[in-house]
């Protein structure tokens, strides 16, 4: 039997302050069952002030390092380490992860037994321990949220169809995914405005539209601290990454028929956040007339979703969101101090806000963008929607806090578009 012919492939790994990952990490890449001869190991420091660069020249000599005198973002590194490398497949790989010995043959062997189109192959993730789901797919809303399917459920415990049989996906997900290189910097690689978070949705989506095919390989495995270094960004900065870039993956991607409808729904949407996060009750910016009946505060009728104190409490624990105290705090200075015609919001809720004006200095370089995206557009979204999976987003624990909001938004565009027979995606 001939030995297959594999492919040079460059493992890219972006780092900033991480040097207590990288030894897991790089000792889980040097184990690799692929040809030691054809991989080139890459790691990109973004300015970090730790032992990083002196621990990996002298644990890891073997491993090219590219060092930057600041912390460029996730998007731009890897970049930089794509126009840099050899190899004709890129392999990325979050710093604050490990892989199993067969992660990088799998991926590659999908693309070596698969037709032109697939350029983009994307692993399994579960969480260090290896016991819960971190990312066997994922979905994008027309609100500008994106979501993983199943994250958190027990590995072996869900649908066996969704964990362990491969298929297509709208996006790979940028901690663990293998690119073709010619193709990746055909299309521009990742966007480097998105800095860091939903760069590889907007990149799936990019590849999607001009034709190209993505997979999700489930043999292939890695294991991911999460958000073992995003932690060290403050929360009102991280939701700030989040909101912008929403927009920005909207805008550019979203095919001329739908812009307006999905344009509209991320803005409501954003809106509804600002306010939600600020700890304030809605009806006091209404205006009754002293001779109606004073709308009752349900969330049918107002649509403000208040959970209970139990739940806050857990998602504080779970997510080490100890700012919810913090909140709780300002909502009840906020009822003494309310005749003083002031409200204190937290720094979160200014995040959106902050972010939908980021976007006006940003729109005569979004709309160039757009225009080269759309004219290399050969797939209607029309195709591409039954991979946003929006169906699935109701079930995802992300969505709990907001489902009544969205069903209602959804409605309404439907309404429109119906009137202008246009078809909405189920």
């Amino acid at each position: 039997m001939i030995d297959p012919v594999y492919p040079k492939a460059s493992i890219i790994v972006v780092n900033h302050n991480g040097a207590k990952y990288l030894s897991d990490c790089f000792s889980s890449l040097m184990d690799l069952d692929y040809p030691g001869h054809l991989i080139e190991y890459i790691l990109v420091d973004n300015g970090s002030t730790d032992r990083s660069v002196r621990y990996m020249e002298s644990k890891f000599p073997d491993v090219r390092i590219l060092k930057n005198a600041h912390n460029r973002g996730f998007a731009e590194a890897n970049n930089q380490a794509a126009k840099a490398a050899n190899g004709e497949i890129l392999a990325f790989l979050n710093n604050d992860m490990k892989v199993h010995p067969l992660w990088l043959k799998t991926l590659i062997h999908k693309f070596m037994e698969s037709s032109e189109d697939l350029v983009c192959v994307s692993s399994k993730i579960l969480n260090y321990e290896g016991n819960k789901i971190d990312f066997i797919g994922g979905g994008f809303t027309p609100f500008g949220i994106s979501f993983q399917i199943d994250f958190g459920k027990k590995a072996g415990e869900i649908d066996n169809e969704t964990e362990n049989y491969e298929r297509e996906l709208l996006f790979g997900c940028g901690g663990s995914m293998a690119i073709k290189k010619n193709v990746f910097m055909g299309c521009g690689g990742f966007d480097e405005d998105f800095f860091a978070y939903l760069e590889d949705v907007d990149l799936g989506w990019r590849l999607r539209l001009m034709g190209y095919r993505i997979l999700y390989v489930p043999e292939s495995i890695a294991f991911h601290k999460h958000r073992g270094t995003g932690k060290k960004i403050p929360p009102h900065q991280l939701e700030f990454m989040f909101e912008r870039n929403r927009f920005f993956t909207i805008i550019k991607n979203t095919e001329d028929v739908y812009l307006p409808y999905f344009l509209s729904m991320v803005c409501i949407s954003n809106i509804n956040r600002t306010f939600l996060s600020s700890m304030n009750n809605i009806e006091e910016f209404y205006f009754f007339p002293f001779t109606q009946e004073r709308p009752s505060s349900n969330i049918q009728g107002s649509g403000q979703i208040t959970p209970s104190l139990g739940r806050k409490l857990n998602v504080m624990f779970k997510k080490g969101d100890f700012g919810i105290l913090w909140r709780w705090f300002i909502r009840k200075l906020n009822r003494l101090t309310g005749y003083t015609g002031y409200k204190l919001v937290p720094q979160r809720t200014l995040s959106c806000s902050a972010a939908f004006n980021s976007i006006i200095p940003e729109l005569s370089s979004l709309i160039l963008k757009r225009r080269e995206i759309q004219s290399r557009r050969k797939i209607s979204d029309r195709q591409i929607f039954p991979l946003f999976l929006m169906d699935q987003y109701r079930k995802q624990v992300i969505a709990k806090d907001s489902v009544f909001f969205i069903e209602r938004i959804v409605e309404f565009e439907k309404e429109i578009m119906k009137e202008n027979r246009i078809r909405f995606p189920e």
